[in-house]
Formats: C-alpha cells, structure tokens, sequence
C-alpha cells in the first residue's frame, strides 16, 4: 500500500534532509505505522506532488488558513516556511479542535509579526482560547482586502465554513485540500468481478459497489497505482476496456478528451458491473 500525507517540515529543513510527516491513526495503512513498524523501517517515498501550497503568482499576499484536527499539517509546514524567510506572506490560522489535549503544538512555537494564531476549542473553555465553533464573526474579523482563504480538514469543516460565508457581498477566494475518497453509501451491497491489467500481469478480483476500485485492489494485494487518494493528480489513470461505473459529482477530475475514450482514475471510480480495466504498471521491488 502506498498513502499520501502533508508535509509538516519546512523547506530548509528538507534541504538539510528532514522531511516530516504527521500520521494520524485511522485508517489500515496509517494504524499499521503507528502501531506496527518498527523504528527504522525503510519506506519507498515519492517526490512531492501535491498543489496545496502558496503561489505568489496566483494568492494575495495574506491567508486566511482554517484547519480542523489533522488539517493543520500543511499550515504547519507554511508557518515555518514564513518563520525562516522562505515565503514572503502573511498567515492567520483559525484552528479548531475540541480540547487542548487535541493541540499537538505550542502555538507560541510560530507566531511572529506575520504570522497569528487563533485556537477555538469546542469542548471546553480555555483561558486565551476561543470557544465554540469557527463562525463568519471570527472569519471577517481576520480578513482584510488582501486576503485568500485555504482550508483544510474533513469535509464538515467547509461545509460548515462556506455556509457561514454564504450571503457576503464581496469576492471571497477559497482553496481546499482535497480529502481521500473512501466508501460510499448504497441501497444493497453488491460484489463483481473485476479484471485489472497491468503490463503484462493480468488479476481477477472482486470488487464491492460501495468501494473504489483501488480499494478492491489494495484489498486483493494488487499494488495499486496511488498518490493523493482523490484521482485529481491523475497518477492512477487507466482505461476502461469494458463495464459499466460511477464516479460520484465533484469528485471526476478527469479531462474531456478522458470521457470520450473511457479513461478514469480508480481512487474515484466505483463498479456498476463486472469490469475489465488495464491500470498504469507499479514497480515492485525485492
């Protein structure tokens, strides 16, 4: 199995060799390294592929980040990145989590004179801390009119966010990272048969109607081809040679020309039928 997962280290500390990750234990592959490997395990690691970053060609100059649980790793990494001069913005974090036990860093660690940090605890109240929820009152309080907007976190997050900024009479540019596409809810489970090609191996597997066809894969011990969980990086694009699917809305990342000649990418495709597709080749080693 392979998983992507922000980076928290900054750019100089990657330079200097240190790339760091934070592992949240959900998930098959996630409690495996939390619980299972070793120190000193060896990993295979992939270049860096992910778009959820600054560009200062394209984002105003102060950020309006909002993170939930998790979704902080990828500020954290920024914040750091402004701290020693590798990026030239401002940043404010809104940061919600239900108690400070769920604060896995000392935000006295980070704040300068362009970075702030604002903690809202849902579960309990704090002395210093916001309580209660993220609300548009919070949001405007911390915009200014250089401001974009990036969130990251689960999905109830920008729900409830982009529904506390419905209404506003000024333009509001908001990016979000993309969350991993998992299950989804059906009327009756199903299993078909599913064909994966890949080079010139041949698998012939089942594959359940609420699951993606990479689950099927990674279920079956088939090294699937993966990178960000969502099919928008187009790493695992492959070709339907026959069978019907579902690919549920916001979440077809795929080009025009995809659709004409049936190509799909599996971590965002569920079966409707048996199926036969030919995925790109993974190496594997040993």
């Amino acid at each position: 199995m392979s998983r992507p997962y922000s980076l928290v280290s900054s750019p100089k500390e990657a330079l200097e060799g240190k790339y760091e990750i934070i592992v949240q234990k959900k998930g098959t592959f996630s409690s495996h390294l939390v619980d299972d490997a070793p120190i000193n395990s060896e990993v295979e690691v992939l270049e860096p592929s992910g778009d959820f970053c600054y560009d200062d060609l394209r984002d105003r100059k102060h950020i309006l980040a909002i993170a939930g649980g998790s979704g902080v790793t990828p500020f954290i990494s920024m914040m750091k990145a402004i701290r020693e001069g590798s990026e030239e913005y401002r940043l404010t974090l809104l940061y919600g989590v239900r108690t400070l036990k769920d604060l896995f860093f000392d935000p006295k660690d980070y704040e300068d004179d362009k970075i702030k940090i604002v903690i809202v605890l849902s579960d309990e109240e704090a002395e210093a801390y916001r309580h209660g929820f993220i609300d548009k009152e919070l949001i405007l309080e911390n915009m200014d009119e250089e401001t974009d907007i990036f969130m990251c976190g689960p999905d109830a997050l920008y729900r409830h966010v982009e529904k506390q900024l419905e209404g506003l009479d000024k333009e509001i540019r908001i990016r979000k990272e993309r969350n991993s596409i998992g299950d989804r809810k059906v009327d009756e489970e199903k299993i078909y048969k599913l064909i994966v090609h890949m080079r010139d191996d041949v698998f012939e597997i089942e594959a359940k109607n609420n699951e993606t066809l990479v689950a099927a894969m990674e279920r079956a011990g088939i090294k699937a081809p993966v990178k960000c969980k969502t099919g928008v990086c187009g790493f695992c694009h492959s070709r339907v040679i026959k069978g019907n699917y579902t690919i549920e809305e916001g979440n077809d990342f795929r080009r025009s020309a995809d659709k004409i000649f049936n190509y799909i990418h599996p971590w965002c495709t569920y079966p409707e039928s048996d199926m036969e597709i030919d995925v790109p080749y993974t190496k594997e080693e040993g």
